[in-house]
């Protein structure tokens, strides 16, 4: 499956502008601005990063998050403005970036990329594949000192 960027935004003129900008990155993007539309495709296993604008937003950012969330999808959050509190709940809410609408094409592209190195596909099942050869490292470790031990009595 195809990378995609599912970029939430009620305002068309800005989320065609931000498709464009993600394009040099070979990312293939599509904008969503009907909530139940994007909500159908935010499921687990998708490959897509979700570009949500919080300004002119289609849910709120606690649905988005919650719902991105519970399939495993990172969330890069726009905003025109916010305070630091704001800012922190975001993150605490499972954002994986925040950026300002005066970001850079760059620094989108930037944190697009590495949200699909960090969340997209295969970042999990890597994730878990080394998690379990290190705990099968660590049990056979504690299997031969065991063996050792009852050797010893």
């Amino acid at each position: 499956m195809t990378p995609h960027v599912l970029v939430l935004s009620s305002d068309r003129s800005k989320g065609e502008t931000w498709v464009a900008a993600l394009k040099p990155g070979g990312f293939k993007s599509k904008l969503v601005q009907a909530w139940p539309e994007a909500k159908s495709l935010l499921t687990p296993g998708a490959s897509h990063v979700i570009l949500y604008d919080s300004d002119f937003s289609i849910a709120s950012p606690a649905e988005v998050l919650a719902v991105a969330g519970s399939a495993r999808l990172p969330v890069i959050v726009m905003s025109r403005d916010f305070d630091a509190s704001e800012w922190l709940a975001l993150f605490k809410n499972g954002a994986f970036d925040v950026l300002r609408l005066s970001a850079a094409p760059r620094q989108l592209l930037e944190s697009v990329d590495s949200a699909m190195k960090s969340c997209g596909p295969g970042a999990f099942k890597e994730t878990l594949s080394w998690t379990q050869a290190a705990l099968k490292q660590a049990a056979l470790k504690w299997a031969k000192s065991r063996i050792s031990q009852l050797g010893d009595t």
